[in-house]
C-alpha cells in the first residue's frame, strides 16, 4: 500500500524486514525557498564533473547541464530579501535570504588569507610555488588600503569604520610577507614592508587603545569593545603576557560576558552596527579559560 506524507519537510526511512510490499515515492520540489512550484520530469543525463568533461550520453542536454552549471558559478550574490511565505523557526520572523556582505568591505580578510599561505608554506605544503604571486598581489593592495575603514569580520551594516581587529590583520598581513622573504628567500620590498609594519602597529596601539581603561578598542576612538580583540596575541601583534592585551581580556569578560557566554559586541549600548536590538554571542566562555 502507498506510504502517504504531509505536506512539509518530512524524512521517513522504512526498512523492509520481511515479505514484499509495493511502495510508491512522489518528489515534490520547491525552488526558491518554497515560493516556485515547478513541475518535474525524469532527469536525462548525470550532472557534469567539470566544464567540457561530461558523462553525458546526448548532445543537446549535455549542453544545457553544463550552460546552467556555468551560470550558476558566474552569477553574482543575490541581494538580501525578506521571505513572506515562510513562517520561520518556531515563528521567528522574517525569513531573510541573501548576503548583504557581497558588498561590504572586510579589510582582516586579506590578513587572514596571507596568514593561512603563511602557514602552509611553513608545515611544507606542496604547490604553493605559485601562491607568492597571488601573496605580492595582497601585500601591494594592503600597502595602498590598510587605511581604509572598512565593516569588520562581523560584516557590520553601519557605517565603516576603524576597526582595531582589521587593522591588526592588515598587520599579520605585512608581517607574512616579511617572514616569507626572511625565511624563505623569496623577492619582495622588504626594507619597505618592515616600514609598514612598525607604522601599522604604532598606530594600532595609539589610536586602539583606552589607556584609562587598560583595554583595546573596538574601533578607534570608540568606548566599546569587541571579541574579536581576543584573537591579538594569536596573531603575534602582542605577547599573550602583555599588559595590554591582559587587560582586554579582562575588560571582554567584565563587558561583554553574559551567563557564560562572550557576545561579539555590545551593539545595543554603542550603535555600531546599524541594527536594533541587543547582540547574541559568538563562543562559550569556560570557566577560567582567559586565566590560561
Amino acid at each position: 500500500m502507498p506510504i502517504r506524507g504531509e505536506t512539509a519537510d518530512v524524512v521517513r526511512v522504512v526498512e523492509g524486514m520481511s515479505g514484499l510490499v509495493p511502495m510508491r515515492m512522489a518528489l515534490r520540489l520547491r525552488f526558491d525557498y518554497g515560493h516556485v512550484v515547478p513541475w518535474v520530469a525524469a532527469p536525462e543525463t548525470s550532472s557534469p564533473r567539470s566544464p567540457g568533461r561530461t558523462p553525458c550520453a546526448s548532445a543537446r542536454p549535455c549542453r544545457r547541464t553544463v550552460t546552467a552549471w556555468r551560470l550558476s558559478r558566474s552569477s553574482p550574490s543575490r541581494p538580501v530579501r525578506r521571505l513572506a511565505w515562510l513562517g520561520g523557526y518556531e515563528g521567528a520572523q522574517p525569513v531573510r535570504v541573501g548576503n548583504a556582505a557581497a558588498g561590504q568591505f572586510q579589510l582582516d580578510v586579506w590578513g587572514e588569507v596571507l596568514d593561512g599561505l603563511h602557514v602552509a608554506r611553513q608545515d611544507g605544503l606542496e604547490g604553493l610555488d605559485a601562491a607568492w604571486d597571488l601573496q605580492l598581489a595582497l601585500l601591494d593592495f594592503l600597502e595602498g588600503h590598510w587605511r581604509d575603514d572598512d565593516d569588520s569580520l562581523w560584516e557590520m551594516r553601519g557605517q565603516r569604520r576603524p576597526f582595531v581587529h582589521s587593522k591588526v590583520m592588515a598587520w599579520a598581513g605585512i608581517d607574512r610577507g616579511i617572514s616569507a622573504v626572511e625565511r624563505f628567500g623569496l623577492p619582495g620590498p622588504v626594507d619597505r614592508w618592515r616600514e609598514l609594519r612598525a607604522r601599522i602597529h604604532d598606530e594600532v596601539r595609539r589610536h586602539g587603545f583606552d589607556a584609562g581603561r587598560e583595554t583595546f578598542t573596538q574601533f578607534y576612538g570608540s568606548k566599546g569593545l569587541d571579541a574579536a580583540l581576543l584573537l591579538l596575541p594569536r596573531t603575534g601583534f602582542l605577547a599573550w603576557d602583555d599588559p595590554r592585551v591582559v587587560g582586554t581580556v579582562d575588560a571582554v569578560v567584565r563587558e561583554l560576558v553574559r551567563d557564560g557566554l562572550v557576545m561579539r559586541y555590545d551593539g545595543a549600548a554603542h550603535e555600531v552596527d546599524g541594527l536594533p536590538g541587543g547582540e547574541g554571542a559568538s563562543w562559550r566562555a569556560r570557566s577560567g579559560w582567559w586565566r590560561r
